[in-house]
């Protein structure tokens, strides 16, 4: 952060301080957080670096627990039917919210959407 240096406007300041702490109110940790949802979901043309490593340790993160419920479904002879179903549809979910987020952090050639 600046030093205020002696005869700066402290109403610039005021309006700094106001913009930094701007996140802590609860509508507008929601409204900043769409984008970051639709990036995970939809992906970007031009994704940061730091996008790109978010998106791959979250899809990471999805995956590993994918295949960690896959390992419980296979490991626990003693579940029922439904237990393995239950546990077998978690898995399939997780991957493929994984492997989507993943896939995310690859730039990409914007589809056409006018055809």
């Amino acid at each position: 952060m600046n030093r205020r240096v002696p005869g700066d406007d402290p109403t610039r300041l005021i309006d700094e301080i106001n913009s930094q702490q701007r996140n802590l109110q609860w509508y507008d940790i929601l409204r900043n957080s769409r984008g970051i949802d639709d990036f995970f979901w939809w992906g970007s043309p031009h994704p940061t670096r730091v996008q790109r490593t978010a998106a791959w340790l979250c899809g990471l993160m999805e995956i590993g627990l994918g295949v960690e419920f896959l390992g419980l479904a296979i490991r626990d002879r003693h579940q029922t039917r439904l237990d393995r179903l239950t546990v077998a549809m978690a898995t399939l979910i997780l991957l493929y919210v994984g492997i989507r987020t993943f896939r995310n952090g690859f730039p990409r050639v914007p589809r056409d959407r006018q055809k």
